[in-house]
């Protein structure tokens, strides 16, 4: 949300964060996890939403989130360094994530990359900030990219995984019955965002606007707004485009 919010004059987004979270309370959301985003952006609206009386959803934000050195979501955008802590350096993660924990209501991780390349979060640094969270009493959330990121973060202490890992084999339920056994072992939570990974593997195509209206999860009115945003069409960054296949063969949208 404090992502979107950046589209606004400076003096108007807290306000309009504000405004967000009162039209989602009208949709029956009553909680508003960001995983990501301008920490002072964040702290201004919630700031505003303390001091405002009508009645909104609660937002929880993790203000900006630990990664590799241009790792995601910076990449080659230095637009978007401003919600990262990009790092190499495991003691300088400690250090910040004390320091950040003290702000924020959870710390978010990016462990996407190769192993020991520039741009992955060190598993030195993601557990060290597992410990200094868990000392100021807040959770971890990490993003993963593999199998092997998920089974690591876990056993770093983290307390959540955000988004499905790239499946092995798509065509197979057997990893995932494999991975949810170890989430329960180590009692991780788990949210795959498989919703948010379909729309962003099928956008742009008209077949699946149809496809929403079909299934009552769009109406027409909401097509002309759909199309019109900025982002309606263009590839996803850093994930290339692939051959679509049924989404119900592929338990994570994301990697077509």
């Amino acid at each position: 949300m404090g992502g979107h919010a950046y589209s606004k004059p400076e003096n108007e987004r807290a306000r309009y964060i504000s405004q967000l979270l009162t039209d989602f309370l009208g949709a029956g959301v009553t909680n508003v996890v960001d995983l990501g985003g301008p920490l002072a952006t964040e702290l201004a609206a919630r700031d505003y939403r303390d001091k405002a009386t009508d009645a909104a959803a609660r937002l929880f934000f993790a203000g900006p989130v630990f990664t590799g050195v241009k790792g995601w979501p910076v990449l080659d955008d230095p637009a978007r360094a401003t919600i990262t802590y990009q790092t190499d350096n495991a003691d300088v993660a400690h250090r910040q994530a004390l320091e950040l924990a003290d702000q924020v209501d959870f710390i978010k991780c990016i462990y996407d990359g190769e192993p020991g390349a520039p741009d992955k979060l060190p598993l030195s640094a993601l557990k060290v900030i597992v410990v200094a969270a868990h000392e100021k009493g807040k959770k971890v959330l990490v993003h993963v990219h593999e199998r092997i990121d998920l089974e690591e973060a876990g056993a770093s202490g983290a307390d959540g995984i955000e988004h499905a890992f790239r499946p092995e084999d798509p065509g197979s339920t057997a990893q995932a019955r494999d991975v949810a056994a170890l989430l329960a072992e180590t009692n991780t939570y788990y949210r795959p965002t498989l919703v948010t990974w379909e729309q962003i593997a099928h956008n742009g195509e008209a077949g699946y606007l149809q496809q929403l209206l079909d299934d009552g999860f769009a109406t027409h009115d909401d097509i002309p707004q759909i199309t019109s945003r900025p982002i309606y069409g263009r590839q996803f960054p850093g994930i290339p485009r692939r051959t679509p296949t049924s989404v119900s063969t592929m338990p994570c949208a994301r990697w077509r």
